[in-house]
Formats: C-alpha cells, sequence, structure tokens
C-alpha cells in the first residue's frame, strides 16, 4: 500500500513537471525608440520548470516594410543558451545588445524559447524605432528640456513685461509732477489786476457800516 502511494506521488510530480510550460517576458516597454550609432539592449526573462533539459533563447529582427514592395527578410540574432534545470525551476534574465547602425533596424524583434524535448514557447515581441535625429528613447528627458524652456520663456517675458509697467509709471508720475510744477508756477507768476478780485457787495455794505458807527 506505501509502495503504491509513492508511485502515485511520483507519478503527479513527474506529470506537473512535463505540464508547466517555458515562458519568456521583455523586462521594460514593448516600444523603444533610439538614434543611429546607439546601442539597444533588450532584456529578456526566461522561466524554465523542475527537470527541464537546456534550450535555446532564438531572436529575430524583422525589418518594417518600406513602400508597396514585399517586406524584408528577417535577419537571425545570435541565440543565447539556457541552461537546464533540475529539481528546482528557474527564472533567468538574458540581455540581447542591438548595434543600431542604420535606420533600417526599424522593425520588430521576436524571441522565442526552444529546446528538443519540449514544445516551443510562445513568441515576445518588441517594436523598434531607429530615427536619424531627434528624440532619444529610455527617458523622458526630452519632456523636461521642453517644459523648461517654455517655463524660461515665460518668466523672461513676465519680467520684460513688468518692468515695461514700472518705467511707464515712473514716466506719468514724472510728467505728472512736471505739469503740476509748471502749473503753480505760472499761477504764481499771473499779476492780479483790481477788476480780477471778486468782492461781496455785502462785505461792502457791512464795512461801510462799521465805519459809520465809529
Amino acid at each position: 500500500m506505501l509502495t503504491e502511494v509513492w508511485t502515485l506521488v511520483l507519478m503527479a510530480t513527474l506529470v506537473s513537471g512535463e505540464g508547466a510550460q517555458v515562458s519568456v517576458h521583455l523586462l521594460g516597454s514593448p516600444v523603444r525608440v533610439a538614434l543611429v550609432g546607439e546601442t539597444l539592449q533588450l532584456l529578456f526573462t526566461v522561466y524554465v520548470p523542475q527537470n527541464h533539459s537546456s534550450g535555446s533563447l532564438q531572436c529575430s529582427h524583422h525589418p518594417a516594410a518600406h513602400g508597396a514592395g514585399p517586406p524584408p527578410s528577417p535577419a537571425r540574432l545570435p541565440s543565447i543558451q539556457v541552461p537546464a534545470t533540475g529539481a528546482q525551476p528557474t527564472n533567468t534574465s538574458h540581455p540581447v545588445q542591438l548595434g543600431l547602425n542604420s535606420s533600417s533596424w526599424t522593425g520588430t524583434v521576436s524571441c522565442q524559447y526552444k529546446s528538443s524535448t519540449r514544445a516551443p514557447s510562445l513568441y515576445k515581441y518588441c517594436y523598434i524605432l531607429v530615427r536619424e535625429e531627434g528624440y532619444r528613447g529610455g527617458g523622458s528627458s526630452w519632456v523636461v528640456l521642453v517644459v523648461g524652456l517654455l517655463g524660461s520663456g515665460l518668466a523672461l517675458f513676465s519680467l520684460i513685461g513688468s518692468l515695461l509697467l514700472l518705467l511707464e509709471s515712473r514716466g506719468c508720475c514724472v510728467n505728472t509732477e512736471q505739469q503740476c510744477r509748471r502749473r503753480d508756477k505760472e499761477e504764481r507768476e499771473q499779476p492780479v489786476t483790481p477788476g480780477s478780485v471778486y468782492t461781496d457787495p455785502k462785505l461792502q455794505n457791512s464795512s461801510e457800516d462799521i465805519y459809520e458807527n465809529l
């Protein structure tokens, strides 16, 4: 009875190990943008279940089609060996480096795990856009640069506008003060004529009454 139980446990372990699938994952964004002359590194992880024979990670580059002609033939990249596993599964990382010497590298990179004893894994894809100049991939520094330039320009325009308003207000104050001084000077220099002095008749009558009483 004990022997039969151990046999069932061993068979279940073997079946579960055979049923586990190898999987390939791409770390990071599936869309990359880079410049000509750069070296782009793609990092793939390969999960291999226990008791699995060795295999390899095979990748290919599929150039993007241009015009109405047939698409270019894919180019196979150097394969990466993945060691066999024992009683424990493994999850290993494998970098794939691409020397982007021209914009013809624009296209898709596909990677798949293959071995002689198991079915191959599903493909993992990464789309690559290679440009002659301009935006660099792998970060958002261009956004920070554009925002910084816009912020600096707005701050500069605001400073110039404030200075112009300040100078204009000072000029108005100076002109107003000069006009006030000129008006006061003209009023002081203007001669006073007898006819220009206003005399109230009531005041004249009251002054005459006072003299009569005296």
